[in-house]
């Protein structure tokens, strides 16, 4: 896990925590912790005047239930730049850990929405990125907006990637621009992307 964890840059605010929450959940599932995390398990509590063998099973419970939630802890911990940490820096169980960063990122507020479509409306084409990732920026960009009430359609992801891609890429929109309506999809369209990637 440690080798997973050190491949994933960590969170540094709203622009990145879409593609930061779905690797940090991915890991924290397959790490078999992820009910601890979310609420759904939460901390096992010793029934008053329990017997000797009630207070060995509660002991056993309590001891994987804790070794869970610290296993999701140093996930998030570690996955996170010094600023959001500073919000999750009480030693606090990972529940609330994850809670207060889904409240801080996810925030409906009316500025994180302004930004966001700020984003979406000035993005364009790194240079140093192929057009998958390109496609992938466009599509997280979209993801992150339809969490603050702002769907956008597979079309207007399409649409955005191609008024986006540089000149060099013209030829490749014009075939696009060829292919008929019903297989302009954006699976389609990645996977075109992928069989020119040498053009």
């Amino acid at each position: 896990m440690d080798s997973e964890l050190s491949r994933i840059t960590k969170l540094k605010g709203l622009e990145d925590w879409g593609t930061r929450k779905f690797k940090v959940r991915t890991l924290i599932l397959a790490s078999e912790a992820l009910e601890v995390t979310t609420g759904e398990s939460v901390k096992p509590e010793l029934e008053a005047n329990a017997n000797a063998g009630v207070i060995a099973e509660h002991s056993r419970i309590l001891r994987a239930w804790n070794k869970l939630d610290a296993i999701a802890q140093k996930i998030i911990v570690t996955t996170v730049s010094d600023q959001p940490l500073l919000h999750i820096i009480n030693g606090e169980p990972a529940r609330k850990m994850w809670q207060k960063l889904h409240d801080i990122f996810e925030n409906k507020s009316e500025t994180a929405e302004h930004i966001l479509q700020q984003q979406w409306y000035t993005i364009g084409k790194d240079q140093g990125n192929d057009i998958p990732t390109h496609i992938a920026k466009v599509k997280d960009l979209a993801q992150r907006l339809s969490v603050l009430g702002e769907p956008s359609s597979d079309s207007m992801v399409m649409t955005k990637v191609l008024m986006t891609l540089p000149l060099a890429y013209s030829h490749f929109t014009t075939a696009w621009e060829s292919t008929s309506v019903d297989q302009r999809t954006l699976s389609n369209l990645i996977a075109r992307r992928n069989t020119n990637r040498g053009q």
